[in-house]
C-alpha cells in the first residue's frame, strides 16, 4: 500500500497551498516548480515521483522521506505490468561468466 501525506506534512511545516510550497523552493532551494505541478503532488498521490523531487522536499521541510511518503507491502506479491516488462529478445552478454559475475557489469 502507498500512503501519500504531503499535504499533511506541509500543513504541519506551515505551508498552505502550492503558491506558499512555489515560494518556499525558490526562496530557500533557488528552484522553481510549476505552482500546476506542486498542486498535484499536494492533492493526488503521484502515479511516478523522481527521486530528487522527493530529496528536494525532504531537504525543504527538513523532515524524512517516511514523514510524507510510505510504501508497504499490500499482500498480492505481484509486480505490476506497467514497471516490469518481459525482455523480448536476445542477446549475447560478452565477458559474462558465473566464475566473474562482475564482468557483466564491465
Amino acid at each position: 500500500m502507498i500512503f501519500w501525506k504531503l499535504a499533511e506534512t506541509l500543513r504541519n511545516k506551515g505551508i498552505a497551498n502550492p503558491s506558499q510550497l512555489k515560494k518556499a523552493l525558490e526562496e530557500k532551494m533557488g528552484v522553481s516548480i510549476s505552482r500546476q505541478a506542486l498542486s498535484k503532488l499536494i492533492e493526488n498521490e503521484p502515479q511516478s515521483f523522481r527521486l530528487e523531487t522527493a530529496q528536494l522536499l525532504c531537504n525543504l521541510l527538513e523532515v524524512p522521506l517516511e514523514e510524507f511518503l510510505r510504501i508497504t507491502p499490500d499482500g498480492t506479491n505481484k509486480t505490476p505490468k506497467a514497471i516490469i516488462k518481459p525482455y523480448k529478445g536476445s542477446r549475447k552478454l560478452k565477458n559474462h561468466s558465473m566464475k566473474n559475475p562482475m564482468a557483466f557489469f564491465q
